[in-house]
């Protein structure tokens, strides 16, 4: 953790062979959570990962890692240590991130690092053994969609994950979207499950028309949504989910019109404006 002393043990490592190396590492192993959260104690680290190669090396460096993973994760210098981890080892070395990450979902993905590093397993899986992690990070969807870090890993769920993951993060905010919808961080979940599940209808892998489901939802507050501040983009692209629907549309109409008079007058004109639109390119598609 020396500001010159860590450039010696990082030529220690690179040049000395993998017993010595191992040596090294079972020296470091007690003190491995303060040095990772070092600034210069985290850079020697990340050169020595590159430098360790066998199975016994790495099993050390985890065992290390390890002993306190939580804190490590929350610390600045500390999580790009595990992100260097994440990029160098692949499955099943990854495996104890993993399970802090199950252990210590909320206080992980409500921080700044932790959304990093849940990000970064995610997508370094391997997806087919992330099913309990997505179990966890789930699990608590509704407090984590409301969050200024969590909402990201949520969305970032909804690009990735597989569809039971998806379709489980929707039911649980089913018959709160109206909700969500007017709040800063999870209307940009509201948004991301529409666009997500007008795509699954495109591609014809939808079990449930969540589209519908949605829109319809939004629709029974239109009123409030059209004049909240992002309650009224949620109606935007509940709009856009409506057209590349085939009976949506005329609904979304119907529930929206009563409303424009409520609005200022340049408001009004644009709503005006993407109606007007919407139901003309519905129109000319099915002429197509």
């Amino acid at each position: 953790v020396d500001n010159f002393g860590h450039y010696a043990i990082e030529a220690l490592f690179s040049h000395c062979d993998d017993h010595q190396r191992l040596i090294l590492v079972a020296n470091l192993s007690n003190h491995m959570p303060q040095v990772a959260c070092h600034k210069q104690g985290s850079f020697s680290i990340q050169a020595m990962m590159d430098t360790l190669s066998t199975a016994e090396q790495i099993k050390y460096l985890v065992d290390a890692l390890n002993r306190d993973i939580k804190k490590i994760i929350l610390n600045h210098s500390g999580h790009y240590v595990i992100l260097r981890f994440l990029q160098r080892y692949d499955y099943p070395y990854s495996k104890f991130i993993h399970k802090a990450l199950m252990q210590h979902t909320l206080d992980l993905a409500t921080d700044h690092y932790g959304l990093r590093v849940m990000k970064a397993s995610v997508d370094a899986g391997p997806i087919q053994e992330m099913s309990a992690v997505f179990a966890s990070i789930v699990k608590h969807a509704n407090t984590l969609v409301e969050n200024q870090y969590g909402n990201y890993i949520i969305q970032h769920l909804l690009d990735l994950g597989p569809k039971e993951v998806t379709d489980t993060i929707k039911e649980k905010m089913h018959g709160k979207f109206v909700r969500y919808s007017k709040q800063k961080f999870s209307s940009n979940v509201v948004e991301k499950c529409l666009r997500h599940s007008t795509n699954e209808l495109k591609q014809g892998i939808h079990s449930k028309d969540w589209t519908t489901i949605i829109v319809r939802e939004l629709l029974t507050k239109a009123g409030d949504l059209i004049s909240d501040k992002y309650g009224n983009y949620c109606l935007q692209t509940a709009l856009q989910a409506a057209t590349d629907h085939p009976n949506l549309l005329q609904e979304f109409e119907k529930s929206t019109k009563p409303h424009l008079d409520t609005l200022r007058e340049n408001v009004k004109a644009k709503w005006v404006k993407l109606l007007e639109s919407a139901i003309e390119k519905q129109k000319k598609r099915n002429a197509m």
